[in-house]
């Protein structure tokens, strides 16, 4: 059956997935090496070879599931001869002959149920094995699902999130990787993979991508796809321009990271007020970082839209239990006449902030003067890319609002204010 499929690989791919013999198979990776779509190559081409094979996908967020079973699975499957494999969209499972693969998140770890496997796929495995949280699903559910099957194997991939966790130590990531460059460790290898080595992107692309990436460590890692270690902060307060005077601008949203609580103390919220003009100028005109409960923080985010003005739509992150507060926003009779959007996070927060790092970089960031510039650039200059960092609710902010302002993939929230 795998015969008539006409898989395409690269290099690396290749021998990742066809040639390692060890149990733990390590792939560190720059971005769009082509590491998931090899993935699910190399799945489906065992469950269609090997009778009764059962295989496990462990993902970041549940959410992404269904679309890189889209993306990756279903344009090979449908190669095969109908009948001979389905979909169980509802339970995420697919099963090819009678193989299986089942789908799970880290996020929602009740998806990872206790059965055995022969092969499991940690996907972005630099975010998914991260802290205490990672190192306890990899030791309590993920590993012990590897001792059912005589030859069970992990493929560990993704692009690597630093040496050090925020907590202090090793990432397990980091730790699993000097095991692979250890000879008196043969369960371990690896195989890295830079960008540019994925020969199905464009080269003119790949070129012009890395040539925005901040050079250093943040070009290493994303680039690359090395271990490195963020002794210090990736962004530098040289780099950005300021305006004396408040500037004319047609294209305004104030984005709001909220860190809010109902019953304890919480974290802080931010709000970044931002525009950019036809140039790709990004300007930054105020930020507000405050730290309340809800019922307050509500009447700040009222207050603060209030003197923006109803022509400034209000664009906020939907990330973890926001959603109630969201919900509450919008039915607000304070708020009537304001437009208001909801942001879907994706990544993490350095690859939501990259963008606008590389336009810093190149002297597109501008500052309008105020007393909120100082405690901006404290926390941008001390902002890491392995979460090693104490603050970055302003960073995620400004991330919110380059996102919107340049890609527009906000959804308006239906309003009956309105």
């Amino acid at each position: 059956m795998t015969a008539r499929l006409g898989l395409k690989w690269t290099k690396g791919q290749h021998k990742f997935f066809n040639e390692l013999t060890a149990p733990f198979r390590l792939m560190p990776t720059g971005r769009r090496c082509g590491k998931t779509q090899g993935a699910a190559q190399a799945l489906i081409k065992k469950s269609a070879k090997v009778q009764g094979n059962r295989a496990l996908w462990c993902d970041v967020v549940y959410r992404n599931i269904d679309r890189y079973i889209e993306r990756y699975f279903l344009p090979v499957l449908k190669q095969f001869p109908e009948g001979s494999w389905r979909r169980h969209k509802q339970d995420k499972i697919i099963e090819v002959g009678d193989s299986l693969i089942d789908f799970g998140s880290a996020d929602r770890p009740e998806t990872l149920e206790g059965f055995g496997y022969n092969d499991i796929v940690v996907n972005e495995a630099g975010l998914i094995l991260k802290g205490e949280r990672g190192r306890y699903l990899w030791n309590n559910a993920l590993l012990p699902m590897l001792m059912d099957y005589e030859g069970s194997t992990a493929h560990i991939i993704g692009t690597p999130k630093g040496k050090v966790d925020p907590d202090g130590n090793n990432s397990l990531y980091y730790l699993m990787y000097q095991k692979c460059l250890d000879p008196e460790c043969p369960d371990y290898q690896c195989v890295t993979m830079a960008t540019d080595e994925n020969k199905f992107l464009s080269r003119e692309a790949v070129e012009r991508v890395k040539n925005e990436l901040p050079t250093g460590a943040v070009r290493d890692q994303e680039f690359y796809g090395k271990f490195v270690q963020y002794s210090a902060g990736i962004i530098s307060a040289d780099w950005f321009r300021f305006e004396e005077n408040e500037p004319d601008a047609s294209r305004k949203v104030r984005s709001w990271d909220m860190a809010v609580s109902t019953k304890t103390s919480a974290d802080s919220s931010a709000g970044a007020l931002c525009s950019m003009d036809g140039n790709n100028k990004f300007t930054i005109h105020h930020m507000s970082r405050v730290k309340m409960l809800y019922p307050d923080f509500r009447n700040h985010l009222i207050e603060t839209a209030w003197r923006d003005g109803t022509e400034v739509p209000i664009v906020i992150e939907k990330a973890g239990q926001m959603g109630g507060f969201i919900d509450d926003l919008r039915g607000r009779e304070e708020l009537r006449g304001f437009t208001i959007y909801e942001q879907k996070p994706e990544r993490d927060k350095l690859t939501r902030a990259l963008p606008w790092i590389a336009a810093a970089e190149g002297g597109k960031v501008f500052l309008v003067r105020g007393g909120w510039n100082q405690a901006f650039l404290v926390e941008a200059e001390s902002f890491t890319g392995d979460d090693s960092h104490a603050h970055d609710d302003q960073v995620d902010a400004v991330s919110i609002a380059y996102r919107e302002l340049s890609q527009g993939v906000a959804e308006q929230i239906d309003n009956p204010m309105m």
